[in-house]
C-alpha cells in the first residue's frame, strides 16, 4: 500500500473518500487474490446473489462502480468458467 497523509493534515472531504475507496480496493483485491477474483468480480458475484437475473440487470445495478471498465461483460465469462454463474441457477443472458 501507499504511503497515506496523517488525518490531522487539512484535506477536502472528497480527498479522503477517494483515498478510502482506494483502500478498500487494494485490501479486497489482496485478499481476494489468493481465489484470482477482484473486487468487481466480488461486486458481481453479490449482485447475482441478490438475484440479478439478467445481463441487463446486473449492468444496471453495477453501473456506479464501473468507473473505466465501462461494463459487466468482461467479468461474466470468467465466473461462468468457474462454475460460480451458471444459467440453470442463474440464466444471465449470454
Amino acid at each position: 500500500m501507499t504511503a497515506t497523509p496523517t488525518p490531522t493534515q487539512s484535506r477536502p472531504i472528497g480527498f479522503w473518500l477517494k483515498l478510502l475507496d482506494r483502500l478498500i480496493e487494494e485490501a479486497l483485491d489482496a485478499a481476494l487474490a489468493g481465489e484470482r477474483l477482484t473486487r468487481r468480480d466480488w461486486q458481481v458475484l453479490n449482485v447475482v446473489g441478490q438475484g440479478a437475473t439478467s445481463a441487463a440487470e446486473l449492468q444496471e445495478r453495477l453501473q456506479p462502480f464501473l468507473d473505466s471498465e465501462g461494463t459487466t461483460a468482461p467479468l461474466l465469462p470468467h465466473l461462468r468458467e468457474r462454475g460460480w454463474v451458471t444459467p440453470p441457477d442463474n440464466p444471465l443472458d449470454e
